[in-house]
């Protein structure tokens, strides 16, 4: 079977994210939660932003849909950006866009339902807002 691990964090307005430590190491997550941090910190990041041997590709072109009015259109450009991020987690099945939320501060929140090895997620990313 595949492991996927990670640190547990707690999130702030869903944005901000800070480790959980108990005692005096992180909180580690296995499975299901580490695999949805993972593609939402892939979500969440734009190509190219991160600098490192093997992570030229990492990151989703999500971005480029703030600031543009939400139509049908942009909707299926999201669909699109998401769903070519299934063939880099071998863990994951299938995902899909269940709801598109507009905020007036030009953020975003999808909430995205995840069928993977591990069982089906649904959690919510929000895209946008303070640099």
């Amino acid at each position: 079977m595949v492991e996927i691990n990670d640190i547990s964090t707690r999130s702030e307005y869903k944005y901000y994210e800070y480790i959980i430590i108990k005692g005096s190491e992180p909180r580690i997550l296995e499975d299901k939660q580490a695999l949805w941090l993972a593609l939402v910190g892939e979500i969440k990041t734009k190509p190219g932003e991160v600098q490192g041997v093997g992570l030229t590709t990492y990151g989703c072109d999500i971005y480029k849909i703030l600031g543009q009015p939400i139509n049908n259109l942009v909707v299926k450009d999201v669909e699109y950006y998401i769903e070519q991020l299934i063939p880099r987690y071998p863990q994951i099945k299938d995902i899909q866009v269940d709801t598109f939320l507009e905020y007036s501060d030009g953020k975003i929140e999808i909430i995205l339902l995840v069928d993977s090895i591990f069982g089906k997620i649904k959690e919510s990313v929000i895209i946008g807002g303070p640099c």
